[in-house]
C-alpha cells in the first residue's frame, strides 16, 4: 500500500525588481549587482497600480514603453528561470521567447527620443517570431543584450524604471 502524495507548499512569489540599469549575463538569466535604489513594490502596492492605457501600437508614452517592455521582461525572466532549474526543456524556453517578441512588437513607442530609440534597437535584435514558426528570436543574443541594457538606461534616464515580475518556480 503506498502513501498519498502530498503537493509540496509553495510559497507565491512576487518579484518586482526595479532597475535603473540593467545586466544581462549570458544567453539566459540576468543578474544585479546591488539593491535598487528608492521604493520596492510591494504585492500589494503592484495590484493596486494599474497598468497603462494604450489606444494605439503606433503612439505611446514613455511610460507606456518602459511599463509594457517590463511584460517582455517577465516572460524570458520566468522562461530562463524554468530552463535553468531544469523544469523545462529548451524548446518550451524558446517558444516563451518567440512569444516574447511578439509581445515586445506590440510595445507603443513615442515618437521620437531615447526611449524610442532604444526600443527600436531592441526591436531589431528580436524580431517578432511569427506564431507557429520555429524561428531562432534573437533573445539572449549579445545584440538584445546591449540594447536591453540600453532601453533600461533610456527608461531610468526619463523617470521609470524597468520591473519584471518572477513568479515561477518555489
Amino acid at each position: 500500500m503506498s502513501s498519498p502524495r502530498t503537493r509540496p507548499t509553495r510559497r507565491p512569489i512576487a518579484l518586482a525588481v526595479l532597475v535603473s540599469s540593467l545586466t544581462v549575463a549570458g544567453t539566459v538569466g540576468c543578474a544585479a549587482t546591488a539593491a535598487p535604489e528608492g521604493p520596492v513594490l510591494t504585492e500589494d502596492v503592484a495590484r493596486a497600480t494599474p497598468a497603462p492605457t494604450v489606444t494605439s501600437a503606433a503612439e505611446g508614452s514613455e511610460a507606456e514603453t518602459c511599463t509594457a517592455f517590463g511584460d517582455v521582461l517577465t516572460i524570458v525572466h520566468n522562461a530562463d528561470a524554468g530552463f535553468v532549474d531544469g523544469r523545462m526543456e529548451e524548446q518550451e524556453q524558446l517558444g516563451w521567447y518567440r512569444l516574447a517578441t511578439r509581445v515586445l512588437a506590440r510595445i507603443p513607442s513615442p515618437d521620437e527620443g531615447a526611449v524610442a530609440e532604444a526600443l527600436a534597437a531592441v526591436s531589431d535584435a528580436a524580431p517578432a517570431v511569427t506564431q507557429g514558426a520555429a524561428g531562432a528570436p534573437g533573445i539572449g543574443s549579445e545584440e538584445w543584450n546591449l540594447a536591453v541594457n540600453d532601453l533600461a538606461t533610456a527608461c531610468a534616464a526619463a523617470g521609470y524604471d524597468l520591473a519584471a515580475e518572477g513568479f515561477t518556480g518555489g
